[in-house]
């Protein structure tokens, strides 16, 4: 019994002193040493320890340790500020465009920690909802023109459904507040609706004058109504530059996605839009303007377009003043607009002669118009000179090849083939073919002259033509059009056409050069770049 006690006092004994070191150990104090007290010292960024992580503003934060691992309350930063947080954040600071009647409002991205502004945008919320009133004073198909060069002034042309009540177009600098307000004049005139009924509905033109080298945002309203265009920009050129850049479009007729991509691509780096006509398939119908035009309206309305008239706007269906209705140009007198006009610009130190190749006799322009150009040709002391028109005089489309379908083409060659080269014009730019082409020079009596060229940067440039260059630059729309000839010797190429086809053309001194391109989806394609050089 003795021995069983004193085996159960040395178990009890053991199981103490070994729950004892137990405890030392785990205070630090092994041995029997003094037990351990922590001291949190130590700066570990694991994140075990991370209280807040960086932003923008702060680095990250994190709690002091305990050599042996135990975390503090004290905290230390450390490492550098993270990058800005860009979120959804729908403050008045941050609107970039504020809703209308076409689209939802516009905010940029903006960091959510210290209120920085990013460069991508939103969308939020929905467009403006109009009463059935409303809309039938809400402009459309607005466009905008070069009025008067030498003048600043430039033409706005838009309509309604009905009569505006209290029409006003607003214009103002950018970064300004203040709205500057013109007055258009109105008129009254037809279009058919879907099922081929007469409606009447209102066309509103006004001219303005602003300063050369200035960004303007404007809208036109009728505040009577309460309904306004989406602001949009529009930026004047400067005077007196060396070089500048315009862009050749052509039967964007039936294609109004393939016209917005192609604007899309030119805008901001085109200072206008020369059009040769069929704006539109069946002008006729309204609602193919606005569905060219509005579909496509932050282009449209922020660059001037300079167009005459296509067969698509007059003789195609009897249409008529389709052109007049949709722009403002500055004509000269003629007896009728009722198939297109005829009129010319000058934009630094080049000559436009825009012809009507519609309203004809014979297949031949009529008197009035061939002595204005005449006029206009003798009278012209630029060094440049740029003639536009619909109908072709050479291509190698059914219009100017195919003998069943070419006689306006020939009629216009004998007609005025010999004053464009007596008088010196360069460039002759046309539609209606819808091919890609140009002619080498052509010179007295048709014929098709040998070239001297020089290379520049990559361009083949012409150098002092012995004639005039004749140019198809394709369909800015959807109808593609294959050759029917290739004429070598009169063609320095010739080509079938894609969709969404255009030519920049940029005038710098004493020189043209041409690019003439395409697009898709996968972005710009160029077909051919030349030019021609003056010496």
């Amino acid at each position: 019994m003795k021995k069983l006690i004193l085996l159960l006092t040395l178990l009890l004994s053991f199981v103490l002193l070994s729950s004892c070191v137990t405890e030392n150990r785990d205070n630090g104090n092994e041995g029997g040493q003094e037990p351990h007290v922590c001291e949190f010292t130590v700066e570990s960024t694991k994140s075990t320890y991370i209280k807040e992580r960086a932003t923008c503003t702060e680095r990250a934060v994190y709690y002091l340790s305990c050599s042996c691992g135990k975390m503090g309350d004290e905290t230390f930063s450390y490492g550098e500020l993270a990058g800005h947080r860009y979120a959804k954040i729908t403050s008045s600071e941050f609107l970039v465009k504020e809703a209308t009647s076409k689209t939802a409002a516009i905010y940029l991205r903006s960091c959510s920690a210290c209120g920085a502004v990013g460069t991508d945008t939103f969308v939020y919320g929905d467009p403006i909802k109009l009463t059935e009133e409303q809309k039938q004073y809400l402009p459309t198909s607005v466009t905008v023109t070069l009025y008067d060069v030498e003048g600043g002034v430039y033409g706005f042309t838009y309509n309604t459904l009905f009569c505006p009540e209290d029409p006003v177009i607003q214009i103002r600098e950018e970064g300004k507040t203040e709205w500057r307000e013109y007055v258009p004049r109105s008129y009254e005139t037809a279009t058919l609706d879907a099922s081929d009924t007469t409606v009447q509905y209102f066309i509103s033109k006004a001219e303005i004058a602003l300063t050369p080298g200035t960004v303007y945002v404007y809208r036109i309203s009728d505040r009577a109504k309460n309904v306004s265009t989406p602001e949009v920009i529009l930026k004047t050129q400067d005077e007196g530059r060396d070089s500048f850049t315009f862009t050749h479009i052509s039967d964007s007729q039936a294609g109004h996605t393939e016209f917005g991509m192609v604007m899309e691509a030119i805008n901001g780096r085109s200072d206008f839009a020369l059009h040769t006509g069929d704006v539109v398939q069946h002008a006729q119908y309204e609602y193919e303007w606005r569905e060219m035009l509005d579909d496509n309206y932050e282009t449209v309305m922020s660059m001037p377009i300079m167009a005459i008239s296509g067969n698509h706007e007059t003789t195609y269906a009897s249409t008529t003043y389709q052109t007049y209705d949709h722009f403002n140009n500055k004509i000269p007198d003629q007896s009728s607009t009722a198939n297109g006009y005829y009129y010319s610009f000058v934009y630094n130190d080049v000559k436009f002669i825009m012809l009507n190749t519609n309203d004809l006799v014979g297949n031949k322009i009529k008197d009035e118009q061939y002595n204005w150009l005449i006029s206009e040709l003798r009278n012209n002391t630029c060094r440049w000179t740029v003639v536009a028109m619909h109908n072709p005089m050479y291509s190698v489309g059914k219009y100017g090849s195919n003998e069943e379908k070419n006689a306006i083409a020939l009629a216009l060659r004998e007609q005025l083939g010999d004053v464009f080269y007596e008088y010196g014009v360069d460039l002759v730019l046309q539609g209606h073919d819808h091919t890609i082409s140009r002619t080498y020079p052509i010179g007295k009596d048709g014929a098709a002259n040998s070239e001297t060229t020089v290379e520049e940067n990559g361009v083949s440039y012409i150098v002092d033509p012995d004639g005039v260059i004749y140019a198809m630059n394709g369909p800015a729309g959807t109808q593609q059009r294959v050759p029917e000839e290739s004429y070598e010797d009169v063609y320095a190429y010739a080509e079938t056409s894609k969709k969404a086809s255009w030519a920049d053309i940029t005038v710098n001194n004493d020189t043209l050069t041409v690019t003439v391109k395409w697009i898709d989806g996968s972005g710009e394609h160029v077909y051919y770049t030349w030019g021609i050089k003056k010496s």
